[in-house]
């Protein structure tokens, strides 16, 4: 019994199984190299506990890839460690190893398959692979926007920072960390299009959106200098692989004014049985990975009022008095000892500022009950100044102790941090004046 299942968006020719050289040569370069980057990286996301299973695989790439570089494009020395998706030398030069392997393999691959034979079903599982891998990537960073954990909104070490001395990079996040709205838009129209194909009927509407998205992902990844190009822009190729699928529909549709006419299908599943037993594992497959990438996110968010209870001295503190040695230090800013500024954002971790603007993080330990706090710099967690803190008046704060080999006592006042305008401007549907 033949039952109707999976819609597949084919072109009449492949059907016909009118398969040139040139299109074969274009999908076993495809799969070579779209299998290459992408296994195993999902499924060891998703699957943690299989993370061991596939180390023989990065370790063949931690020693591949170091020998091609220095042997063959005599590169200065690439760091094995480096094996993640940024854009380090280590990432480049895969990327073009890669490359040099899918073509040299779909070659070899022509020569050894001179059988006339249709490519349909090896097209069509081909696909699935892609769109799962595509939307299962995607379905991670379009919840960290929901959620607002990939931008957080710009936090006190932020707040305090002058524009000039973010990074691009830096920048970045605060303008996209500061609208949970945009957050919240930007990471639906990910995990919509990420939805869309997964399904045969919305496949292409899904990839354009796709398209649309990570183009704009990938822009902002090399306009702001962010570390991740070569891996968004692979995805974005995968985005649009998937979307010219069904390049000449389109092109009727959008530049030719000519009619679309109906696709053929594709029946992977021959009997009833088999159809229903693969939507189940399908629709498993797709609520795991929803509520898994949705779970890991929201791990991570914690709003501001949770941080403010597990460290009540949250704030940003301007100094007042400064006393090293018993010698009061003036605020004069050509001071490289004097404090300016201590930030408390999160339980462990902490920032001076000083006199000259320059910074330094040091992680916190404190002890709310016993009045104590203990600073060790984040290059040295072995230095450890111990103080003790009391409050005179509610926004006020004194420590004392030893900094280093010095005695200290710091009288601290906690800045209101509505007096940034970026806290307090506020949204309005009616500007009168033009606000910079």
């Amino acid at each position: 019994m033949r039952f109707n299942t999976h819609r597949f968006i084919e072109q009449q020719d492949l059907v016909k199984n009118n398969w040139s050289l040139s299109k074969k040569l274009t999908l076993r370069f495809f799969i070579i190299f779209f299998v290459l980057h992408a296994f195993p990286f999902m499924i060891e996301f998703y699957f943690p506990f299989l993370s061991k299973a596939f180390d023989w695989y990065t370790n063949i790439y931690t020693k591949i890839i170091p020998w091609f570089g220095e042997k063959v494009l005599h590169a200065a020395f690439i760091n094995p460690a480096d094996n993640y998706d940024g854009d380090t030398l280590f990432g480049y030069t895969k990327i073009l190893f890669l490359f040099i392997v899918a073509t040299i393999g779909s070659l070899i691959w022509t020569l050894l398959d001179q059988t006339p034979r249709k490519y349909n079903r090896l097209l069509y599982w081909f696909t699935v692979g892609v769109r799962y891998y595509l939307a299962f990537v995607i379905f991670v960073y379009g919840f960290g926007k929901i959620i607002q954990t990939q931008f957080p909104y710009p936090n006190l070490f932020k707040l305090n920072q002058t524009f000039g001395t973010q990074s691009p990079m830096g920048l970045l996040w605060s303008f996209m960390g500061f609208s949970e709205s945009y957050n919240f838009f930007t990471g639906m129209a990910e995990v919509v299009g990420a939805l869309l194909i997964l399904f045969r009927r919305t496949l292409t509407l899904g990839a354009l959106i796709l398209v649309t998205v990570l183009s704009n992902v990938v822009m902002l990844n090399f306009c702001y200098d962010v570390s991740v190009k070569l891996y968004s822009s692979l995805e974005l190729m995968m985005a649009m692989f998937l979307a010219g699928l069904d390049y000449k529909r389109l092109l009727n549709v959008f530049f030719k004014n000519k009619i679309a006419l109906p696709v053929y299908e594709l029946k992977p599943f021959a009997t009833q049985r088999y159809f229903f037993t693969s939507r189940i594992v399908k629709w498993t497959l797709i609520i795991f990975v929803l509520l898994f990438s949705y779970k890991e996110n929201a791990n991570y968010f914690v709003p501001a009022v949770e941080i403010q209870k597990k460290q009540p001295l949250r704030g940003i503190y301007e100094v007042e008095l400064f006393v090293l040695n018993k010698d009061t230090l003036a605020p004069l800013t050509t001071d490289t000892t004097r404090w300016r500024k201590v930030i408390i954002e999160y339980p462990d971790r902490g920032q001076i500022q000083l006199m000259n603007d320059s910074t330094s993080a040091y992680s916190i330990l404190s002890d709310s009950a016993a009045q104590s706090l203990v600073l060790m710099p984040s290059s040295d967690t072995l230095q450890k100044n111990h103080f003790s803190f009391f409050k005179q008046q509610p926004n006020q704060l004194i420590l004392k102790g030893n900094w280093k080999t010095d005695s200290l006592i710091v009288t601290l006042k906690k800045l209101d941090e509505n007096q940034y305008l970026l806290n307090s401007r506020g949204f309005h549907w009616v500007n009168e004046t033009l606000h910079r």
